[in-house]
């Protein structure tokens, strides 16, 4: 806008403009697009978009604001592809069958029939990743499969299983995850800060002290502890956060058996402890910053311990699959309440349910369609969760897949 030399200059080497995945533009990128075809007016558009592949809302991409954006130029012209040359029959037909709420479902027609699609039911977590892995082995080929998932935690008796094995691997999206002992720290802060009783509840609970009185959590049982004394003395002591935070460290988060890792996390944080001048600017900080802590964050999975320069499996999660492709894939977690996880959207309004599980439906396109020959899906009837069993049903993306 402030260059009127370098608009002079795209007008005339900028002629056509080609955008791949345009149902995940954010608004802000339509309106730069906007304001090109203004300075450029025979600027012509090619975008490429396909609403059952929009998942990255919670980015700000969404197909409605290609929509927006074609209600602002009307004069463009809409082709529908539906010819795949990835997906074989038994793929294109079962994605077919989804049904989506705010988007046609136009029909894939492959040019390739071979392919299959198999769904496996194993009993356990263990057996399903026992299975996947002996399905994987039986391709002759770990580069040319994928393992896919709604979230990487439900592949940690998978990635277990690997490092038994020594197989290689690559793990690709999944989250970063604050540490244990530095989540344990900010309890002890917010307590110190601001009595939280949050805070009080969860570091009771690590602690293994009872708060209870008269069948209520209780603030002042929790105070009477030897923990909760310590607290309340660094808190009556009111002194610089770099001062509060070397006393939590000292005389209550070190121990002679802490790990390197933990001791050289507890030596960074008290250096960053001088940049803040109270307990409320550091953990305002910590909230909003994440760079300047990111050494305290672990990825939420473990990395692969063999070399992996010679050929590796890719595991990843469905939104770090997406564009990518492969003769087998393997999704594995589909039962209710891991995929989907209607835990997500219990508060919410109705609407707002139908909307997140028209998403779910999406990236489950999403994972399906990223098989050129075979696509296994995979499910485990019962898991274990903090130390307790339960029974799963498959997830409604397979339902008209199982037996009768």
């Amino acid at each position: 806008e402030s260059n009127p030399e370098f608009r002079e200059w795209m007008k005339t080497q900028v002629t056509v403009m080609a955008i791949d995945e345009a149902q995940d533009l954010t608004e802000l990128n339509y309106l730069i697009l906007d304001r090109l075809i203004e300075i450029i007016p025979s600027l012509k558009v090619f975008l490429v978009g396909d609403p059952r592949q929009n998942i990255f809302e919670f980015n700000g991409g969404s197909y409605k604001n290609l929509y927006e954006f074609l209600s602002r130029h009307p004069g463009y012209a809409l082709k529908t592809l539906t010819i795949t040359y990835r997906c074989g029959q038994p793929i294109s037909d079962f994605v077919n069958r989804f049904q989506f709420d705010d988007c046609e479902n136009y029909q894939l027609q492959p040019v390739k029939s071979q392919g299959q699609l198999v769904v496996w039911e194993a009993r356990s977590e263990d057996d399903e990743a026992n299975r996947v892995l002996k399905g994987i082995l039986s391709t002759g080929n770990i580069n040319s499969c994928a393992v896919l998932s709604n979230n990487l935690r439900y592949l940690g008796p998978f990635i277990q299983t690997l490092q038994l094995e020594s197989i290689p691997y690559r793990v690709f999206g999944g989250q970063r995850v604050l540490k244990r002992h530095i989540r344990f720290l900010n309890h002890i802060l917010r307590i110190i800060d601001c009595d939280n009783a949050y805070s009080i509840r969860k570091i009771a609970q690590y602690a293994g002290i009872d708060i209870n009185r008269n069948g209520k959590k209780s603030k002042s049982r929790f105070y009477e502890s030897d923990l909760g004394k310590i607290i309340q003395a660094i808190r009556e002591g009111n002194a610089p956060f770099s001062q509060t935070a070397y006393r939590v460290i000292t005389e209550i988060m070190s121990g002679p058996d802490d790990k390197e890792e933990i001791t050289a996390d507890y030596n960074a944080f008290l250096e960053l402890s001088a940049q803040f001048g109270t307990t409320s600017d550091y953990l305002a900080a910590f909230a909003t910053d994440r760079e300047r802590f990111s050494s305290f964050y672990m990825a939420d999975y473990e990395e692969c311990p063999v070399p992996t320069d010679q050929g590796f499996l890719t595991i990843s999660t469905i939104h770090s699959a997406k564009g990518l492709e492969w003769d087998n894939v393997f999704i594995m977690g589909l039962c209710e309440g891991n995929f989907p996880n209607p835990f997500f959207c219990q508060n919410l309004s109705p609407q707002e349910q139908q909307e997140f599980f028209n998403n779910e439906w999406k990236k489950m396109y999403v994972a399906a369609t990223r098989a050129r020959k075979n696509l296994y899906l995979t499910y485990s009837a019962n898991i274990k969760r903090k130390g307790y069993s339960f029974h799963k049903a498959p997830s409604r993306f397979i339902t008209n897949q199982l037996p009768a």
